[in-house]
């Protein structure tokens, strides 16, 4: 399941199906001069992401979302992985079909 607060905690949205949210690594690969490598891994965090939830949507929670993704400058996303806080990137609204794409920031 995810779930979409405001900046106030309440939620705005859920979606009852299986969602996942990548982590990736800050780290890089150098070659160095006698052939060899250095390895730099600065740990892992599953904030930093991007992601788009596709959803039908209510009348009610389609409006709500537009003013989150118009106002809204912070709103924070729950899913099985954790919270994260982030920002709604973009919105469109076909016909009560809602894409968004997300982006985080981090943990929430």
């Amino acid at each position: 399941m995810i779930s979409i607060s405001d900046a106030t905690r309440n939620v705005i949205f859920q979606e009852q199906r299986d969602f996942a949210i990548n982590s990736q690594i800050r780290g890089s690969l150098h070659k160095t001069l006698d052939g060899g490598a250095f390895i730099f891994h600065g740990g892992a965090q599953s904030g930093g992401n991007e992601f788009t939830i596709n959803a039908m949507v209510s009348e009610a929670q389609a409006a709500k979302l537009k003013s989150i993704y118009e106002d809204s400058t912070v709103i924070y996303i729950s899913t099985p992985d954790g919270a994260f806080k982030g920002t709604m990137a973009t919105y469109q609204n076909v016909s009560g079909r809602v894409t968004m794409n997300i982006w985080t920031s981090g943990e929430g």
